[in-house]
Order: structure tokens, then sequence, then C-alpha cells
């Protein structure tokens, strides 16, 4: 969890709070590449 909070928020200090942001933004990122992937897929097979 600490690796995820250097990366995307390194001149936040390492408190719960700012690993609580850095969680929600990773979750929100990867959720956001997950969704462009399928559309991706999708407009690939459907043409």
């Amino acid at each position: 969890m600490l690796a995820i909070k250097q990366l995307l928020l390194p001149n936040e200090p390492d408190d719960a709070h700012s690993i609580a942001n850095a969680l929600w933004l990773y979750n929100d990122i990867t959720e956001r590449i997950t969704i462009g992937v399928c559309n991706g897929i999708g407009k690939a097979f459907n043409g």
C-alpha cells in the first residue's frame, strides 16, 4: 500500500488518510482502464 501511495501521491505524508486517498485513486484508475479495455474489445468484435 505504501508503494502505491508513493507512486500516486509522493509529496503526501505516510498517514492513513493519504494511503486511503491513494488506494481510492488507484482503484478509480484501474476501473477506468478496465472499462476502456472492455469498450475497445467490444468495438473490435462488433465493428
